[in-house]
């Protein structure tokens, strides 16, 4: 479980959450997102080229 599961499993055993904190919390995603998009994008350049291979081979 990273970090931000952690903080997200914690964040919904406790009071509700503020303003601030709920920010913080989509901030955490957003930034998540990001980094599961770029890799998603380098294993699709890496399917291409596997691909393009193996339809020359």
């Amino acid at each position: 479980m990273t970090d931000t599961h952690k903080q997200t499993a914690q964040a919904a055993q406790q009071a509700p959450m503020t303003p601030a904190e709920r920010g913080a919390a989509l901030a955490r995603i957003e930034d998540r997102r990001a980094q599961l998009t770029a890799e998603l994008a380098q294993l699709a350049a890496i399917e291409a080229g596997h691909r393009a291979a193996l339809a020359q081979a």
